[in-house]
């Protein structure tokens, strides 16, 4: 099958959704589907120095422009220039999308969708683009509850959780080894959050840091500049693309989210909690009932959002029996070994069948 996906963002800047189109990229060119990746790249490298994955496929790079819809219609243009080479478009532009299904209606446009807005256009372009689109994919049953609530017409709605590399998180190399890698102490204490810091109840966390002067916490990621009254022993770093090192340098992994942020999501980030459960090593996530459910049966710390009381109870309870909780976090990796980018693959090829 030939495949053209189609993301509009900047790979010069990796972030989580650009890793995860990457990564979906190199596994369905693994599985044997002709793929080639369209979206902008604003520096003078080669986006692949960027992330970890190899690209394996082939690439059409553009030069950003500012205004997001601007790089829709100029993704649009482009695809009119390939338009006879191509039959299947993959894409989480929703305008990109509905364009390309409402003008070339033979062609199979399938669409990721992600969040859910509330603004009046973004209502009218999904219901248009529930109706000319093949199909529209989500990553789990709560985004189709709320849109059948909302009244939308879900019969094109399929549910495709995210999924994550083992590879990448479960790497082959010693605690010490890891923290020689990065340049961290040997000696330390240390918990480690990666991802973006808005609305991460990392306030908290920070609280709990000063109570500690002696663990020290690393935190990798975007949206950093907003952050306040940062303790001493807490430690900003951009964002990374080796996660699983970071991972395996920790004695301990955190993962915070505030009432403001989960009121926004009908689905957690699978990919967080993939990650999480793969890493082997025990966490502390802020206790909502969308996490629980996620997680599972799986093992985890669980502590009320914004209470600095019961997450440094937490902390000091995990340094105490360190051993045994490392031991517990370790049967976590059985829940999520199925739950690889080629398995996710070949459910999107299947849909353009």
């Amino acid at each position: 099958m030939k495949l053209l996906y189609v993301h509009n963002a900047d790979f010069s800047k990796p972030e989580a959704n650009k890793v995860q189109v990457t990564n979906m990229c190199h596994a369905l060119r693994k599985i044997g589907v002709n793929l080639t990746l369209m979206g902008y790249n604003n520096s003078n490298e080669k986006i692949s120095k960027y992330y970890t994955t190899p690209f394996d496929y082939k690439t059409i790079i553009l030069k950003s422009e500012s205004n997001y819809y601007m790089r829709t219609l100029k993704l649009f243009r482009q695809f009119i220039k390939l338009k006879r080479d191509v039959d299947n478009i993959y894409t989480r532009d929703m305008m990109f999308a509905l364009l390309v299904s409402f003008f070339f209606k033979k062609k199979k446009v399938i669409y990721e969708l992600h969040e859910i807005h509330e603004k009046f256009l973004w209502k009218l372009l999904l219901k248009l683009t529930l109706k000319y689109v093949k199909n529209v994919v989500i990553v789990g049953e709560g985004v189709k509850t709320e849109l059948k609530k909302r009244k939308y017409n879900i019969t094109k709605i399929k549910v495709i959780p995210n999924a994550f590399n083992i590879e990448v998180i479960d790497i082959k190399i010693s605690k010490e080894d890891a923290r020689m890698e990065l340049d961290w102490p040997k000696d330390k204490i240390i918990v480690s959050y990666t991802g973006s810091s808005l609305e991460r109840d990392l306030d908290t966390l920070f609280s709990v840091a000063k109570m500690n002067p002696a663990i020290q916490f690393y935190l990798y990621g975007s949206k950093q500049s907003e952050l306040k009254n940062i303790p001493d022993n807490v430690f900003l770093k951009s964002f990374t693309k080796q996660p699983g090192l970071i991972g395996k340098a920790s004695d301990i992994l955190f993962a915070g989210y505030n009432d403001k942020i989960m009121s926004q999501f009908y689905d957690i980030s699978f990919l967080k909690i993939y990650e999480l459960l793969a890493s082997k090593r025990p966490f502390i996530i802020s206790d909502f009932s969308l996490i629980r459910k996620q997680i599972g049966k799986g093992y985890a710390n669980y502590y009320p959002s914004g209470d600095v009381e019961i997450l440094n109870l937490i902390l000091r309870k995990l340094i105490k029996h360190l051993s045994k909780y490392q031991k517990e976090s370790e049967q976590n990796m059985d829940l999520v070994r199925e739950n690889t980018y080629q398995a996710r693959a070949r459910k999107v090829e299947r849909l353009f069948s």
